[in-house]
């Protein structure tokens, strides 16, 4: 009754004063928000991202299998698809979809909802969505029966949550689950346990659904877990005759989407292929686009070509519409991979195909595919600049609309823009905008902004706006652009080596256990956040009408958060660490930090092979950096290096006489392109410390001549080969040194080792693939060396190519078991000299015949010895049956006892293996020889041993013929130990010389570079 007193303007008052109130506890809580976003604390970002420790990294297998490789054959072409599903699909109205079932002849009433959930489930899985949902809508409307209702709604929550509307999806789930109790209490139908156990497949199958559009990785794979469980249970219970037979596999393609997520690609691609071998149908072509996804994620890119071919061609086998969503995903995915491949053409037919295939639906392809930044790349790559102008504008301008303007995406188009501008003829407008948004796809490019796969597919496209950026800038002539471009062409050559061998060294460089676990929470809270980025990208490219704004705005309140809590842990990681960054963003390693690192004997050389350019970076301890530009890109670089690389291969030669001659005239003219035009930054320092990316990191600098002062053949009456005595080669006077990488440089010398007690060696030699060899190696001192008693000596490589049996295999790829491999007894007498010239005792640390095992590599405390050396045979994926990973062979399980082994030190196992050594040396064929792109210098075996601990190791870029072989290696360490002021590079250098002036007894020269250039010092050229 009091407030019935007060005035008209008090209540006025009154009010006003509870809305300030309001408006100020708003603002109190946005500024506590505020406060929270710039500073969460390390627990709470620990408590974010603790769920998702534990990934791995694993290798690839080679092939594709047996089951995929059917497949592809089997779809290897288009097929000849009916004319009624070579037109627009049929737009159906609802009047029309209500009366479908009425033609379908001598069905019940009652099945009539089965029917629609039926279509609307296959519709779903071809990408359908629309309608799917309007099938299944319509399924519910008709239902008779509780199994009816749940089905739909189960089916409708699937729908929503694959398009992002997990709000819409959970309203669904929870509808299915009211129908779901009803099932439960239903005791009087004889069918109701066998439907009970099915309304529990609809109800996991959803929930995981539900789980994997939100973002919720963990509870997904949790889910997607229990749903193969559940249909496993349903199929055993006999209670009914009908069984989703195509939701085992579907849950077996999403399981693995989920990892793929979570970067557990290896994981993902095992799921896809059991549902390929046991799937139905209409689950093929999702199956196998997602197996292309995997593969683009393993940089696989042309096993992610085939995949996506065939997921196309499977589609068009189920007479998917010609504008069905999903052809079209498809074939975008194909034109990615096309891309990455360097297939332009071919790319620019997909992109070209789904405007044509989706004209009839103008809504979708204009938000999905008009917008399309890749389609821009591929026109601009066919050399239609004009139009990949336009298009990489209207990509821009949508890009900013919906993602924003703070993203990897935007400065990527516009980059890609500043290319087409280049070949437009507008250099300096092209200039202006490389400079403005290259360094920004610097600070974003190991974000996971946009997910797993497309930052995969980032770096192919990063690599080409590089170096139509850094042609520009070699163009200009200012020492401050050779320095920038420097800096940029690092962090290309950086990303070969591989994110997560980078990550794995900033881990194991902290000597704090604690501050380790922070950095791998850091990393897996990396991975979150990529899942959940992605899950904005599908979300916003549903179709239109489940295009929900609530569920968008909610992604990206929750990448904010764990942007946030990215942050906050990166924040602490560099207080706690301060060389964390310079050794996970080697962005930083500019001109000075080399310098810092050289010394005045030593000159860094850089070289960066694109598609239509090389480029050269000299520097030395001073002096202006050197920049040079030739118009030689990788296709005609790699041949240049395969014709050179053709002589230090024996190939189908058998003799000494057969050996091919190297190529001096093309070797030199390689030397005049590469290195002499900058040669003022290198020729007066003595040791050169090479970093390469692309085809020459095939193939060693030293074996270059600096002059064309040279015989092409052996003056007649002197030793074979004897004309290379008197070749300039650039080893007679620069010693060359391969480092993995710049920052490799920095850190190697930046970071002292803890000198800790040593024993000086261990080596490994000689072991025996058979009870032949064993039996052979008994009575091996009667014997006297053949090989010497012929003028045309035989060849005897470390290596696959020559097996038991004596003759060399002519195929590409071996297929044999390790008792084919061919003994090498010239390893024994190289480990022991080995031994004896560093002191060591031969008793204990020298390992040959049947000691030289796995078991005993395994066993032994690697951790304590200074040099280690596996003088074996080198295998690469394929060499063997069943090898899937480089590999270093040792005695077989057979000559061994030891069942448990197979005689192989992968490169898995020996990244296991914890060192602590100054040399690993690997006497074995094709240690260091790079795979392809990616691999480099250090690929293989050479990454697993530096993985491991090694500080620097001695590699070979190609089959070591075994007798010179066992002199290098000796001679090498005798010459450091009789010399104590010389470094390991010039070492080598001075054994590769003896070596070139050495004669054979038998009358040849080891002139010839297939004698002393294969070995190679990657890392650490110190002492």
């Amino acid at each position: 009754m009091q407030y019935s007193s007060l005035s008209s303007s008090s209540l006025c008052q009154i009010r006003y004063g509870f809305i300030l109130l309001l408006v100020f506890i708003s603002c109190f809580l946005v500024l506590l928000s505020g406060c929270k976003t710039t500073n969460m604390s390390v627990k709470e970002a620990k408590d974010v991202a603790v769920e998702f420790s534990g990934t791995y990294k694993t290798v690839p297998p080679r092939g594709l299998g047996v089951m995929i490789e059917n497949n592809v054959e089997y779809y290897k072409d288009p097929p000849n698809t009916p004319i009624e599903f070579r037109v627009p699909r049929k737009q159906y109205t609802d009047e029309e979809l209500n009366n479908v079932y009425k033609g379908v002849k001598e069905t019940p009433l009652w099945a009539e909802p089965r029917f629609y959930a039926t279509w609307a489930y296959d519709e779903f899985l071809l990408g359908n969505l629309s309608l799917s949902l309007r099938l299944v809508d319509l399924g519910i409307i008709k239902s008779m029966y509780l199994v009816n209702n749940l089905e739909g709604f189960a089916y409708k929550a699937l729908i929503l949550a694959e398009a992002g509307d997990y709000n819409g999806a959970e309203l669904a789930l929870s509808s299915a689950k009211g129908f779901y109790q009803k099932y439960k209490n239903n005791r009087g139908d004889r069918g109701a346990k066998g439907r009970q156990l099915l309304a529990e497949v609809y109800i996991t199958h959803s929930k995981a659904a539900i789980y994997f559009a939100r973002g919720d990785l963990t509870a997904a794979e949790q889910e997607y877990r229990q749903l193969i469980s559940d249909i496993d249970i349903f199929r055993r219970s006999g209670s009914l005759v009908a069984e989703p037979t195509t939701h085992q596999p579907e849950a077996m393609v999403n399981l693995a989407r989920v990892l793929l997520a979570q970067g557990r690609a290896k994981e993902a691609e095992i799921y896809v292929r059991e549902a390929i071998q046991s799937g139905h149908a209409n689950i093929m072509p999702v199956a196998f686009i997602t197996l292309s996804k995997i593969f683009f994620a393993q940089r696989r890119f042309e096993d992610a070509k085939v995949c996506a071919r065939t997921a196309l061609h499977i589609t068009m086998s189920l007479r998917a519409p010609i504008d069905a969503f999903i052809r079209a995903n498809i074939r975008a995915d194909y034109a990615r991979a096309l891309l990455a491949l360097g297939q332009y053409k071919e790319a620019l037919q997909q992109f070209n195909l789904i405007k044509q295939e989706l004209k009839t639906d103008p809504e979708t392809f204009n938000r999905r595919f008009k917008g399309s930044g890749e389609w821009g790349l591929a026109l601009l790559m066919n050399g239609d600049a004009p139009a990949a102008i336009e298009k990489l504008e209207f990509a821009a301008w949508q890009s900013e609309k919906i993602l924003g303007t703070n993203t990897y995406a935007l400065s990527e188009l516009r980059a890609l823009h500043a290319m087409a501008l280049t070949q437009y003829g507008q250099p300096d407008a092209a200039l202006k905008a490389f400079e403005q948004h290259v360094p920004e796809l610097f600070k974003k490019r190991k974000s996971t902004e946009v997910g797993i796969h497309s930052k995969n597919a980032r770096f192919f496209k990063f690599k080409l706006i590089l170096e139509a950026y850094i042609a520009l800038l070699a163009e200009s002539g200012k020492p401050g652009d050779a320095e920038k471009s420097f800096q940029y062409a690092s962090a290309l050559q950086n990303k070969q080596i591989g994110r997560a061998v980078a990550l794995s060294s900033a881990r194991t460089a902290v000597k704090d256990p604690a501050l380790a676990d922070l950095i791998r929470l850091q990393q897996d809270l990396e991975k979150k956040l990529s899942a959940f980025k992605n899950r904005l990208a599908n979300a916003l490219y549903a179709p239109p009408e489940l295009i929900n704004t609530e569920v968008i705005a909610e992604l990206r309140n929750q990448i904010e958060t764990l942007n946030r809590a990215t942050e906050s842990l990166e924040k602490e990681i560099k207080m706690l660490f301060p060389n964390y960054a310079n050794i996970i963003n080697p962005d930083n390693i500019d001109v000075a930090k080399v310098r810092n690192a050289l010394d005045d004997t030593e000159a860094l050389i850089s070289i960066f092979t694109g598609k239509k350019y090389t480029f050269i970076w000299a520097i030395s301890k001073t002096g202006p950096v050197r920049l040079g530009k030739i118009r030689v890109g990788k296709n005609e670089m790699t041949g240049i290096v395969n014709r050179l690389r053709k002589a230090l291969d024996p190939g189908e030669a058998f003799g000494i006489l057969e050996l091919s001659s190297f190529d001096l005239g093309l070797a030199y003219n390689l030397y005049e392109q590469i290195l002499k035009p900058v040669e003022l930054g290198w020729k007066q320092a003595k040791n050169l410390l090479v970093v390469t990316q692309g085809p020459m990191g095939q193939i060693p600098l030293s074996i270059l001549p600096t002059t064309s002062d040279f015989q092409t053949v052996s003056a007649p009456g002197k030793p074979v080969f004897s004309n290379y005595r008197e070749v300039k080669w650039l080893i007679k006077t620069h010693s060359v040194t391969v480092l993995p990488s710049v920052s490799a440089l920095v850190n190697l010398r930046s970071i002292v080792p803890v000198e800790t007690e040593r024993v000086a060696y261990a080596g490994f030699g000689d072991p025996y693939f058979n009870q032949e060899q064993l039996a052979e190696a008994k009575n091996e001192a009667k014997k006297v060396d053949a090989r010497v008693a012929m003028r045309n000596a035989p060849i005897l490589m470390r290596g696959i190519r020559v097996t038991q049996d004596g003759a060399l295999d002519k195929k590409k790829i071996a297929s044999i078991d390790i008792a084919k491999l061919n003994r090498l007894p010239d390893t024994r007498e190289e480990v022991i000299n080995i031994a004896t010239t560093l002191k060591a005792d031969t008793e204990k640390d020298v390992f040959i015949g049947k000691q030289a095992s796995e078991q005993t590599i395994k066993s032994l405390d690697l951790s304590n010895r200074r040099v280690v050396v596996f003088a074996t045979h080198g295998l690469v994926p394929g060499d063997l049956n069943g090898l899937d990973q480089p590999a270093l062979a040792f005695s077989a399980p057979d000559v061994t006892g030891n069942v448990d082994e197979d005689g192989l030190l992968t490169m898995g196992e020996i990244m296991g293996l914890r060192l602590n050594a100054d040399w690993v040396v690997l006497s074995a064929c094709n240690s260091g020889a790079a795979e392809g792109e990616g691999a480099e210098a250090m690929s293989g075996l050479g990454q697993a041993f530096f993985y491991a601990g090694a500080r620097s190791l001695l590699v070979t870029s190609w089959p070591v013929e075994t007798i010179s072989a066992k002199i290098l290696t000796t001679d090498l360490f005798k010459r450091q130990l009789d010399n104590p002021g010389i470094n390991r590079a010039e070492a080598l250098r001075l054994t590769m010389n003896a070596m070139i002036l050495m004669t054979h007894k038998q009358g040849f020269s080891y002139a010839h570079p297939i004698f002393w250039a294969p070995y190679g010092i990657v890392g650490d050229s110190r002492r």
